[in-house]
């Protein structure tokens, strides 16, 4: 729901600057100047506190191969907008007139690779990802008024503008969710992602909106456009630890409110005793959970229904603290849900209704896997069978 909200972000600002221009010229045009280096700083600020930093996180703290993947990622941007001249519209030159199709293809693509950031962000962390939808929000706007007026002043018609600003900016949004999805999957290169998205805003403000800073002087007046630009890093800089510590501290209250409310389903006597063997793989990506059941069958399909003894799901602890449920023999567990440091990974054997397995004399029917001081990619097994806490 977040990655959906906070991907809509970006087209909601950028259909009110829309609307603005074709009512407002003057005010749409005093936007885009002083919204267009406070974008530099915003892009700036969070490639350089926010992105890059969790994607050494996330090797490990390997910075050859994310710098690698950074400068790809720059380079990359500079041959598209080389050979797709209205893949940024952050000034005009009007020296010859645009063709409105590839105005509208090199904004469609530009949302799409939005989306993508904002998506490998949010497998990260929620305020990562929050990061990343404000700094392509806050330079969606100059470039869509930009493109706008270049699509106005081309013969389009202003309904028809609005309709097509509508469509390109959906591609953010598909783009987001599917990166999202996707994430999920064992060994997907969310490091790289990142430091491709770092290099992306990176290069936009670069090469795009500091130089425009740079051209366009006026004698004899104050420029206020490089103090905006050292606000929308500042901006940055306060924001993001902010959200990062407020919405932490939220996900593990209510990781321990969820491990605290679970109930408990005991098994009679005469009842036949589930048992459970765990492989756990632990990799930069997340955790690889391949669950061996006796007397246990995954039903997914009833979950809050009745309990029925030997069917279920089961409930993931990292560390103790209640993470996510288990549906299936084989899934994975994203690093964007696991706490940066822990060491325990217990599974608990749930019934329909969410109550948690205990035998006859009270015992959980669980797995425990001590992760400490194993190496990534080094599959962990516990052989143990229906291990107590």
């Amino acid at each position: 729901m977040e990655v959906l909200i906070f991907s809509l972000l970006g087209g909601v600002v950028s259909l009110f600057a829309a609307i603005l221009l074709i009512n407002n010229r003057k005010t749409a045009d005093g936007l885009a100047k002083y919204a267009t280096p406070f974008a530099a700083g915003v892009l700036l600020a969070a490639a350089f506190t926010d992105l890059l930093p969790e994607a050494l996180h996330e090797t490990d703290g390997e910075p050859r191969s994310v710098l690698i993947w950074a400068l790809l990622g720059m380079l990359t941007f500079f041959m598209l907008e080389r050979f797709l001249r209205f893949f940024h519209h952050h000034h005009e030159h009007g020296k010859q007139k645009a063709n409105n199709s590839l105005v509208i293809i090199g904004d469609t693509l530009h949302n799409a690779l939005d989306g993508i950031a904002i998506g490998a962000a949010f497998l990260i962390d929620t305020p990562t990802g929050i990061v990343a939808a404000l700094a392509v929000a806050a330079h969606e706007i100059p470039q869509e008024i930009g493109d706008f007026g270049l699509l106005l002043k081309n013969g389009m018609d202003k309904r028809r503008v609005v309709i097509v600003n509508i469509l390109s900016a959906l591609a953010t949004t598909a783009t987001a969710l599917l990166t999202f999805a996707l994430g999920g999957g064992d060994n997907f290169p969310i490091p790289a992602l990142l430091a491709i998205t770092a290099g992306f805003f990176v290069y936009i403000a670069a090469s795009d909106i500091i130089p425009e800073i740079h051209e366009n002087l006026t004698k004899g007046k104050r420029d206020v456009r490089p103090w905006l630009l050292l606000f929308g890093a500042a901006f940055i800089l306060v924001v993001s630890p902010i959200a990062h510590d407020y919405i932490d501290a939220s996900h593990d209250h209510e990781k321990e409110i969820a491990h605290t409310e679970h109930k408990d389903f005991m098994l009679k006597a005469g009842d036949p005793v589930p048992k459970i063997v765990a492989e756990v793989e632990r990799t930069s990506a997340g955790l690889s959970i391949h669950l061996t059941t006796k007397n246990f069958t995954f039903t997914p399909e009833h979950e809050g229904e009745e309990s029925v003894v030997g069917e279920g799901h089961a409930h993931l602890y990292i560390n103790g603290v209640k993470i996510t449920r288990i549906y299936d023999a084989w899934s994975f567990v994203p690093s964007s849900l696991l706490p940066e440091d822990f060491h325990e990974v217990t599974i608990a054997l749930s019934n329909n209704d969410n109550s948690e397995y205990h035998t006859v004399d009270g015992q959980p029917l669980s797995v425990t896997v001590d992760l400490s001081g194993h190496v990534d990619g080094e599959d962990v097994h516990e052989n143990e069978e229906a291990h107590t806490h």
